[in-house]
């Protein structure tokens, strides 16, 4: 055949067969219905035509064995390899063995530099490749059909896995997802993982998203209290108040002669800031509270010794708090003391605030009519514990807003203004919490929505080395002290 390529025929174009409309000074091509111009190195000659069109695709059949043994190991010219296939060297012969070449199982080799047959060992091998891809696509297409269907084997988890990297926010492209015609979300592969029952409800990729160790905090070295001089406070009545339930009790309150006294758990007594334990729990930064349990920012030993009220005599530390007329906390004391604590929930803590702790709550009501009138804000928003039980049982109880949880909230506000004023009149640089002030407007009338959109409208706090103002709280400063055990901060 020929190498010249003229008007009427048959080339491939980078992998396409087109026809030549024009040869005369330039080569033209019929690509999609529009002519191309085209170099000559980059089409190949199948055959010289004439041919108006490419030719059908209906592929003619040869018996591709006895062509690899007439071949023997020569290479032979197109036209010639296409006459040994075919028996004819015709335009629709030549596109079936073009598309033989494109296989690249029998025959190696182009229609310019000629055409050789492979040997029978790798031709088999090639087969055998073909027929496993062949296999494998098979199954994959049944596998979608499955996932279609949401009727999927055990064996097609780990086909799922790449599904459960998207819903915990491990991966952000899924071409599973892709194929299935999902979108590739967070939110969507959790729905779907849900609906094929590869998870259930109590399968939470949150702590995932967010990249939280779940595991318990190393032990590190288990120590004893210092013997160090501590106050002793055990005269005082002191009051641990939490929900019930609640296995870390680290603040309690009690008042003395017109002092309200903050009592936290004291844990730093136990921690070297170059320990294990310390760097540990600033990685961690908090306790985690989650539906199905907590993972704690300290070990398990540390909250155990440290919690107030587990033992007849706690070690703390306790601060005194004097509320002057204004309705302004000054901290008149901070020492390492030994108090005596009495565990209760809010419930049963209406009886001691109207009686032991009566003059502590008209103290406190005192100092949140002053935050009030500089400025604080309640949206008095609903709030709700979630849990989840070893049997998978889920429970939901709302949390009231009642006047004993006010005044438990506002003793630990009152040693957290204390404090930071303090700290500012002895140039004691701490972690201040500050929030810009918001709206001067009034929630207790709005429904929840508009007390929701309240609250998205509002500035989220900050913490911060330079002293500011808290405006949520009504506050000129504010640091948060009184969680030792849960909080990082709290800990320096």
């Amino acid at each position: 055949m020929t190498d010249e390529v003229r008007k009427g025929a048959l080339v491939a174009y980078h992998g396409h067969l087109a026809v030549v409309v024009d040869a005369d000074a330039k080569i033209c091509i019929d690509v999609d219905g529009s002519c191309k111009e085209v170099r000559r190195k980059d089409v190949e000659l199948l055959h010289p035509g004439p041919v108006k069109t490419v030719p059908a695709g209906d592929v003619a059949q040869c018996d591709l064995d006895t062509v690899v043994e007439l071949m023997g190991g020569e290479t032979v010219g197109f036209d010639d390899f296409v006459s040994l296939a075919y028996g004819d060297c015709t335009p629709g012969n030549a596109y079936a063995a073009y598309l033989l070449l494109q296989e690249n199982v029998y025959f190696s080799g182009t229609p310019e530099t000629g055409v050789r047959a492979y040997p029978r060992e790798h031709i088999a091998a090639k087969l055998a490749e073909r027929q496993r891809k062949a296999e494998e696509r098979k199954r994959h297409a049944e596998f979608l059909d499955r996932v279609r269907h949401r009727s999927i084997l055990d064996s097609d988890r780990p086909a799922i896995r790449e599904i459960e990297e998207v819903a915990r926010g491990q991966a952000d492209r899924s071409k599973l997802m892709k194929e299935l015609g999902v979108e590739c979300s967070e939110e969507k592969a959790h729905r779907l993982l849900l609906d094929l029952g590869v998870w259930s409800y109590l399968d939470n990729p949150y702590p995932a998203r967010f990249d939280i160790d779940m595991s318990p905090p190393p032990e590190g070295i288990i120590s004893d209290f210092p013997n160090e001089p501590r106050l002793d406070l055990t005269h005082l009545e002191s009051f641990a108040i939490d929900d019930r339930g609640a296995d870390d009790p680290d603040d309690a309150i009690s008042f003395d002669d017109g002092l309200v006294w903050v009592h936290i758990a004291d844990p730093t007594a136990l921690i070297d800031f170059e320990s294990e334990t310390a760097f540990e729990a600033r990685r961690r930064g908090a306790k985690l509270y989650l539906p199905e349990g907590n993972v704690e920012m300290l070990p398990e030993w540390m909250t155990a010794k440290c919690a107030l009220g587990l033992a007849e005599h706690s070690n703390a530390l306790s601060f005194a708090i004097r509320i002057d007329g204004d309705g302004i906390a000054h901290l008149e004391r901070i020492s390492p003391s030994v108090i005596r604590v009495t565990r209760t929930s809010y419930d049963e803590s209406r009886t001691v605030f109207s009686g032991k702790l009566a003059g502590l709550a008209a103290e406190l009501e005192r100092f949140e009519k002053r935050c009030q009138a500089n400025g604080a804000r309640s949206f008095g928003m609903p709030e709700a514990k979630l849990s989840v039980d070893d049997t998978g049982t889920v429970s939901i109880s709302i949390i009231e807003d009642t006047r004993e949880r006010r005044l438990v909230a506002n003793a630990m506000i009152a040693a957290g203004a204390a404090v930071a004023e303090w700290a500012q009149s002895h140039d004691v640089a701490l972690p201040v919490v500050t929030q810009q002030s918001g709206q001067a407007e009034t929630d207790a009338a709005k429904s929840i929505g508009e007390r929701l959109a309240s609250v998205k409208k509002s500035k989220s706090s900050e913490t911060s080395l330079v002293p500011g103002r808290h405006g949520g709280l009504g506050l000129d400063y504010y640091v948060r002290v009184t969680s030792p055990l849960r909080r990082y901060h709290d800990l320096i």
